[in-house]
């Protein structure tokens, strides 16, 4: 006859972000489960909060379905002689499993033929499979947070176990604890502890304390409370990682309206929010104009809505977190942020290098060589003073109160002190890059103040290095930034020279995702060279191995660069009747255009010109001396060429190519110039 299984495990509270699978994923993997372990349920029910993981599975067999089995035995050359008569193994064998010998198989297992026996297997008792099914059962979260036993399955200690089949409590312990028949209810920090008779009991006791057994069914729940209490035209404001987190942390939540006399648009918003973000937290209201209903609020407590005193209570105390976010505000607007800055020189740089003024000096000195590397023309004083003011934050008041303003405060403050409009717009959008996950600022001053702060903590020998270089390569990634790393290194400070290694190992690992490997990209790099947007670029286009010709171009880079080192060029005087040649001029003009690190097009562009280059080469004399003045401007037009023959990666160029003192450093004309906010500045 079918049985009911009830498993609970009890918790003081787990963190809304511990579960790692969707929990309207738990049923069907639980089903799952089941069938692998030849049983199976007519109904699977589970209940998840931060106090509970409840599963109760309705209809389960009492034991295992029988199957068939296939047992291997001795290799076949063993079981039987050349005859195939079976020999005294193949005997052995069969008798050892119940079987006769003519009903034995024989099987190839990786090319070698084995002996095997079919069986009838008897299905096991549901009980008898208990020990071995309860850790698969409680697993089915997939907890993020490793288990608090070596050998354990939960992440916390559970503060009881509720293990019922049907009426029966079966002998075991889960995790050092010993199940028993009480479900609980968490009040504070006590468990109140009811009895049940039988597994199918659990889904009305947890009812009767007015629980929801999944966070999405409080969520639903909330939600329609929340439109309910919300006065008209007023609406609660919405904040999504709040209703998961109380959806998640209590069972039955109730939303309930909190008059106060405090009056909240006495701060700018950002800091309203942040103190009603406190615990106990509370909703604002906002008006069609998205401005806060100041003497208004939404609470939510677990089970009931709180009575007269309590609410009286509440209110006061919103009062005290509300004046005390109006004395942090107006202490940390008394003073101006050019003077703010110099108290940095009495705080510690994060990397423990000085203080946290020169500290922020570095990163100035970073952005401003990264915005001429990239020529990106921000003004160098508004960047400077972007670092200088963004770091000032580390000095303000409220900043060290509330962590959690990191990034808002300084753009309110530059905005009530009446700064450069340019400077609060980068500063507002260089605020929600303090937070890891939150957009990456679009805006070129903020681009170059992040980038430089996170390439500045790659140098550091502590473990934020490894997480800067993924989140400095993110952005050069998602912003499409083409930049050779080895001269952005190149400051005085940067004595200890540029290391690739991590930024090629991050770049593959990528890459690594669409089918590139490692072996297939090494054509393209170049020793003291790193630039890993024009690396994916020019990969992603020959996935397979150097373009089509590429050993052509590299042939002839070679000839060019021999024929063009028999004469100092620079020396030749260019007459008036000097010969042109428009059409290669046009040509390479069209190479120079193709911005730093743009392989792909690079390469078209030389295929284009291959033609006249060759034609040009040929028509040199077999002889260049100081007397081929007539040849000047050939010459000069040649050694463009070679400049840009030069700029791409061509197999084995890096290594073996011998600099030649008359080629001119390749034009790093660059329209790395960002665009407007959000469009890509190169795309691939």
């Amino acid at each position: 006859m079918p049985s009911n299984l009830l498993l609970e495990a009890g918790f003081w509270g787990l963190p809304p972000d511990s579960v790692g699978r969707d929990p309207r994923d738990i049923p069907p993997f639980l089903a799952d489960l089941l069938e692998k372990e030849r049983l199976g349920a007519s109904r699977i029910r589970i209940w998840l909060s931060a106090s509970r993981f409840g599963i109760l599975l309705e209809g389960v067999p009492a034991t295992q379905a029988e199957m068939t089995g296939e047992i291997r035995g001795p290799k076949a050359a063993q079981a039987y002689d050349f005859n195939k008569v079976p020999t005294p193994a193949a005997a052995g064998f069969a008798a050892s499993q119940g079987v006769a010998v003519k009903d034995l198989l024989i099987k190839d297992v990786d090319g070698e033929p084995y002996v095997f026996a079919r069986k009838l297997v008897p299905g096991a008792p549901l009980a008898g499979l208990l020990p071995r099914l309860i850790p698969m059962l409680l697993g089915a979260p997939a907890w993020k947070a490793p288990p608090w036993l070596p050998d354990g399955i939960l992440p916390q200690p559970p503060a009881y176990v509720c293990l019922l089949l049907d009426d029966k409590l079966p002998p075991l312990a889960v995790e050092g604890v010993t199940v028993g028949r009480e479900t609980g209810w968490r009040e504070g920090l006590t468990f109140r502890k009811v009895p049940l008779a039988r597994a199918e009991d659990f889904p009305k006791q947890v009812a009767e304390w007015g629980g929801q057994s999944l966070p999405a069914d409080r969520l639903k729940l909330l939600e329609t409370q929340l439109q309910a209490l919300s006065p008209p035209p007023a609406t609660v404001r919405k904040d999504r990682e709040l209703f998961d987190r109380v959806a998640f942390t209590l069972e039955n939540p109730v939303a309930f309206l909190l008059p106060i006399k405090a009056d909240l648009a006495s701060v700018p918003k950002p800091l309203a929010l942040e103190m009603l973000g406190l615990e106990p937290e509370y909703l604002p209201l906002e008006s069609a104009k998205g401005e806060l209903v100041p003497d208004l609020l939404i609470g939510i407590a677990p089970g009931l809505v709180p009575g007269t005193a309590e609410l009286a209570v509440r209110a006061t105390e919103i009062q005290k977190r509300l004046a005390r976010m109006q004395k942090g505000w107006a202490a940390d607007m008394q003073k101006p942020l050019s003077e703010r800055v110099t108290e940095l020189k009495a705080l510690p740089a994060p990397d423990g290098i000085g203080s946290l003024y020169d500290h922020a000096l570095r990163v100035a000195r970073r952005a401003a060589h990264l915005n001429r590397l990239l020529d990106w023309k921000v003004p160098e004083p508004t960047i400077e003073k972007g670092v200088m003011f963004f770091s000032a934050g580390k000095a303000l008041q409220l900043q060290t109160c509330f962590p959690g303003l990191e990034g808002q405060l300084i753009p309110l403050i530059a905005e009530a002190q009446g700064l450069d409009p340019d400077l609060v717009t980068i500063l507002k959008d260089l605020g929600p890059a303090c937070d890891p996950k939150a957009p990456l600022p679009t805006l070129p001053g903020a681009v170059l103040i992040l980038l430089a702060d996170l390439l500045n903590r790659t140098l550091s020998g502590n473990g934020a290095r490894e997480a800067a270089t993924e989140r400095a390569l993110h952005l050069l990634w998602t912003r499409q930034i083409r930049l050779d790393l080895g001269k952005v290194f190149s400051l005085p400070e940067d004595s200890g020279g540029f290391d690739p290694t991590p930024w090629l190992a991050l770049t593959f690992r990528r890459l690594q995702k669409e089918g590139i490997t490692r072996e297939k990209g090494e054509w393209i790099l170049r020793p003291g060279e790193c630039d890993p947007v024009a690396i994916a670029g020019a990969l992603r286009t020959w996935p397979g191995g150097p373009p089509p010709r590429s050993e052509a171009m590299a042939d002839l880079a070679r000839r060019l660069g021999f024929r063009l080192q028999q004469v100092k060029i620079g020396a030749l005087k260019l007459g008036a009747a000097a010969e042109t040649f428009p059409t290669l001029d046009a040509r390479v003009q069209a190479m120079e255009a193709v911005p730093p690190g743009d392989h792909p097009a690079l390469f078209a562009r030389l295929l284009e010109a291959e033609g006249e280059i060759e034609a040009a080469l040929a028509s040199l004399p077999p002889v260049l001396d100081d007397h081929s003045s007539s040849l000047a401007g050939l010459l000069r037009l040649l050694q463009r060429v070679e400049a840009q023959l030069a700029r791409f990666p061509f197999p084995g160029s890096g290594r073996s190519r011998v600099p030649n003192p008359n080629t001119p450093t390749s034009p790093e004309r660059s329209d790395n110039r960002p665009p407007p906010p959000g469009e890509n500045p190169h795309p691939s």
